[in-house]
């Protein structure tokens, strides 16, 4: 894992935490660009941070989630950085994860003390645990999506590798939107960053704390 702490005073800071290496289709350096187009064009947009851990060299541990706990305390301890650094006004820290970044940013959550103030995953096989109030932001703080088609999707119902899934009606949290973009089921998996896609303007408002405009996904 690579971290850089840059910038004080942000109000809104974004730890992005991606996977690569681990699942079928593209390589997921291609969303970083989408990434920050998507913020750079929120409004209002008071500031933007984002980082990525490389998780493919842990890749073996992948299945069992020992990857993901190994790095959730360093994870909240870079949280910790953030908000040590921090001047002004109490900022509101997300944490997106993709992929197995997802399952991360679940066992990070998990901590009582994470100083992450919202969750946010994306195609993630689980958060590690089966309901979102399991999680110490709060189960109103999470934020799923995923697509028919991903790689990684099991049918609706059914329990994921890593907890309940995300999006499914038992599990709590908020649902946001996104759109199929691919041509296989690997691309699907790593297109929720592309032009046009609704899990770009979404995760956009989560993160800029504008998340009642997000409109219910199917509507």
């Amino acid at each position: 894992m690579e971290t850089e702490l840059v910038g004080q005073g942000l109000a809104h800071p974004l730890i992005d935490i991606e996977c690569f290496g681990l699942a079928p289709g593209r390589g997921q350096r291609q969303h970083q660009p989408g990434l920050h187009r998507l913020f750079e064009s929120a409004s209002p947009l008071e500031a933007f941070k984002g980082d990525s851990w490389d998780l493919s060299k842990l890749a073996p541990e992948a299945g069992d989630g020992a990857a993901a706990k190994e790095g959730a305390q360093t994870l909240n301890d870079f949280i910790d950085g953030l908000d040590a650094t921090h001047e002004g006004e109490p900022s509101n820290t997300t944490i997106v994860g993709h992929s197995y970044g997802g399952l991360l940013v679940g066992e990070a959550a998990q901590d009582p003390n994470t100083g992450a103030d919202q969750v946010v995953g994306v195609a993630a096989p689980g958060f590690g645990v089966d309901r979102a109030s399991e999680l110490a932001v709060g189960e109103d703080n999470v934020w799923a999506t995923m697509v028919e088609g991903d790689a990684i999707a099991f049918p609706a119902g059914e329990s994921m590798i890593h907890g309940n899934d995300p999006t499914g009606e038992n599990f709590g949290g908020n649902v946001f939107n996104s759109a199929t973009s691919g041509a296989d089921s690997g691309e699907i998996h790593g297109g929720y960053w592309d032009e046009g896609n609704a899990a770009r303007k979404d995760m956009a408002l989560i993160i800029t704390g504008q998340s009642d405009l997000i409109q219910p996904p199917g509507e």
